[in-house]
C-alpha cells in the first residue's frame, strides 16, 4: 500500500493496462499513477497518444455490449 498526499491508503499498483504498462502510484507527488513502461502520468498529455488510444479502446464497451 501507498499513501496519498492526505495520508489516505491507496493501492501501490493498479491492474495492467491494454498497452502492457502497469500503473504505479507516484509516491513523490503523492497523487496519480505513472506507467511503469513510459513513466508518464496515466491520462496526462505526457502519455503517448498511441497508448492512450489503445487503453481507451480496451476500456470502452464494444458495440456488442451496447
Amino acid at each position: 500500500m501507498a499513501f496519498d498526499a492526505d495520508g489516505n491508503r491507496v493501492p501501490a499498483t493498479l491492474k495492467q493496462m491494454a498497452c502492457g504498462g502497469v500503473p504505479v502510484f507516484d509516491n513523490q507527488a503523492g497523487y496519480g499513477y505513472r506507467c511503469d513502461q513510459c513513466f508518464a502520468v496515466i491520462g496526462s498529455v505526457g502519455q503517448p497518444r498511441s497508448r492512450q488510444e489503445m487503453n481507451k479502446a480496451a476500456s470502452s464497451p464494444s458495440e456488442k455490449e451496447l
